[in-house]
C-alpha cells in the first residue's frame, strides 16, 4: 500500500514539475532585469536549475526507495515459508516477525498457534493408550504411535511402509472388503471391524479397529487415520461364553421311534440369541422349543439362558401354555430392560399319536409341511413374552401324520443376501423322501455365509411307514 501510495506521488510530482518548469523559466527571466532578447546561457541555466534539481533527486532516490520497500516485504516470505515446511514436518522451530504490525506479522502469529496446536496433537498421540495409524491410500502404514510398536511388537521402521492387510489373519480379510464398503457408501464417515493381527512374535491379537477416511478439498480419498484397540481380554470371555452356549444346545437328539429329529443354530456372534431344545421326557411326550430374543451378543445370550432354564424347570404335568406363563412370570422385564422382549415357539408332542399342542408367542415362524406337499400355518397367535397383556398365552393344537414335517425357525433364516424369503418357499423346496438332518443342511446352505442376524432351525418330521414288500 505504501508503496503504491509513494510511487503515485513521485509521478505527481515528476509531472507538476515539468509543467511548472516553463513558466517558471520565463517567471525568472521577467524579474531579472535582462532584455529577452539578449538572454544569456547563465541566465536560462539559471533559471532551469532549480526544477531540473529537483527532479534529478527525485529520479535518484525512487530506486532504492522501491528496492527497499520490495526487500521489506519479500525477504519475510521465504523465511515464514521455511519455517511452516519445519513444522510441517514435526519440528519445533522459532518464528520470526511476530511483532511486526502487519501482514507479515499476522502470518508469523499464525504460524505460532499452528505449531502449538499441533504439538499438543503430537503429544495426544504419543501418550494415547490405543494405537493410531495414518495409511495412504492403498492401505501402506505411513506414520504410528509408540502404542502401536509396543501392542503389535514391531519396530517403527519395521511396521512404516508396510501393507497392513498383510498382518490380517486369513480368516478375517474379508472384513477388509466390509470395511472398503462400508466406507464407499454415501456419508459415511468411519467403519468399524473385529479383526486378528499378527504380531512381531508370529502370534495372533484380537483387535478392534475404527477406520476414517482422509480427504483434501475437491478430492477423493487419499488416506486413512486406523485406531486399534486391544481387545484380546474380551474375546477370551466372550469364547468362553459361546462354549457354554454351544454346551446348553442340543447336540444329539433322543431316539424316537417313527420321528426324525434335527435342529442348530447359527450364531451372527460368538454367543446367539436365539434358542433351540428339545427334551424327551420319557412319558411318551416331547418338548420342543425355538425361541429368538430382541437383539444378539451376550446380553441376548443371558436371556436366552434364563429362558431355557426356566422352561426346563417347569413341571411335567403342565400344558404349554402353563409352562410358558410360569416361564414368563420368572423372567426379569424391569424398568432396565424396557423393550425387551422374546418371541417363543413351545409345544409338547404326543408321540403315538401326532398330537402337537403350541404356543406361538409372537413367533411366526412355524409350519407343517403335509407329506403331499401342502403348507399349513400353525395359526393360534399369542403376544411375546416379555410383553404385559391380560389374554395371557394361548394354545393352538395340530397333528402330525405320517410323512409331515414340522418346520421352526427364527427370522434369521429367510433373510438371504437376494432379500427376504417366506418360511413357505423354503419349505417348498424340501424333498419329501430326504432325512431331517438333511433337510436341516438344504435349509442352512444359504445362511451359512456370514449371517447378518442368528439363524435358527428345529426339523421334527414323522416317517411314513415303510410299505411290505
Amino acid at each position: 500500500m505504501w508503496l503504491g501510495i509513494y510511487t503515485a506521488g513521485f509521478s505527481l510530482c515528476t509531472a507538476t514539475a515539468l509543467l511548472s518548469l516553463a513558466p517558471f523559466v520565463e517567471w525568472k527571466i521577467a524579474t531579472s532585469g535582462v532584455d529577452p532578447g539578449v538572454l544569456t546561457q547563465d541566465t536560462v541555466f539559471l533559471a532551469m536549475a532549480v526544477p531540473a534539481a529537483a527532479i534529478v533527486l527525485l529520479a535518484l532516490a525512487t530506486p532504492p526507495v522501491l528496492a527497499y520497500g520490495l526487500q521489506s516485504r519479500r525477504v519475510p516470505l521465504p523465511v515464514l515459508a521455511s519455517r511452516a515446511r519445519q513444522i510441517a514436518a514435526g519440528a519445533r522451530v522459532a518464528i520470526p516477525y511476530q511483532g511486526k504490525d502487519n501482514e507479515i506479522g499476522d502470518l508469523a502469529n499464525a504460524l505460532r498457534e499452528w505449531q502449538d496446536a499441533a504439538a499438543l496433537r503430537e503429544v495426544l498421540l504419543r501418550s494415547a493408550p490405543v494405537c493410531i495409524c495414518q495409511l495412504d491410500a492403498s492401505g501402506a502404514v505411513l506414520s504410528s504411535n509408540e502404542t502401536t510398536w509396543t501392542t503389535l511388537g514391531y519396530e517403527k521402521e519395521a511396521l512404516e511402509g508396510r501393507q497392513l492387510v498383510e498382518l490380517v489373519h486369513p480368516d478375517d480379510v474379508h472384513m477388509v472388503e466390509r470395511v472398503s464398503q462400508t466406507l464407499a457408501s454415501p456419508g459415511a464417515d468411519r467403519a468399524t471391524a473385529e479383526v486378528r493381527l499378527r504380531r512381531g512374535d508370529g502370534s495372533w491379537l484380537w483387535c478392534s479397529a475404527v477406520v476414517a477416511p482422509v480427504s483434501r478439498e475437491g478430492r477423493s480419498q487419499d488416506g486413512f487415520i486406523l485406531i486399534l484397540e486391544d481387545i484380546s481380554e474380551r474375546k477370551r470371555q466372550v469364547e468362553w461364553a459361546a462354549a457354554v452356549q454351544r454346551e446348553m444346545l442340543p447336540a444329539v437328539p433322543p431316539p424316537l421311534p417313527g420321528y426324525e429329529l434335527a435342529g442348530r443354530c447359527l450364531a451372527a456372534q460368538e454367543v446367539a440369541g436365539d434358542l433351540y431344545d428339545w427334551e424327551d421326557t420319557g412319558d411318551g411326550h416331547l418338548e420342543l422349543t425355538v425361541a429368538d430374543v430382541m437383539g444378539k451378543g451376550m446380553g441376548a445370550a443371558l436371556v436366552m439362558a434364563a429362558l431355557r432354564s426356566a422352561l426346563r424347570a417347569a413341571p411335567g404335568e403342565l400344558g404349554p401354555a402353563e409352562r410358558v406363563s410360569r416361564a414368563a412370570a420368572s423372567m426379569t422385564f424391569g424398568a432396565e430392560t424396557e423393550g425387551l422382549f422374546v418371541t417363543l415357539f413351545h409345544a409338547r408332542l404326543e408321540l403315538a399319536t401326532g398330537r402337537l399342542r403350541y404356543v406361538d408367542a409372537g413367533h411366526g415362524y412355524c409350519l407343517i409341511r403335509r407329506a403331499g406337499g401342502e403348507i399349513e400355518r400353525l395359526g393360534e397367535r399369542s403376544m411375546p413374552v416379555g410383553v404385559e397383556t391380560e389374554d395371557g398365552f394361548r394354545e393352538g393344537e395340530a397333528r402330525l401324520e405320517p410323512g409331515d414335517l414340522l418346520l421352526v425357525s427364527s427370522d434369521g433364516l429367510v433373510e438371504r443376501d437376494r432379500g427376504t424369503l417366506t418360511l413357505e418357499e423354503l419349505a417348498s423346496e424340501l424333498e419329501p423322501t430326504e432325512a431331517a438332518a438333511e433337510s436341516l443342511e438344504r435349509l442352512l446352505r444359504g445362511a451359512t455365509r456370514a449371517p447378518i442376524d442368528d439363524v435358527t432351525v428345529l426339523l421334527l418330521q414323522r416317517l411314513a411307514p415303510t410299505p411290505i414288500g
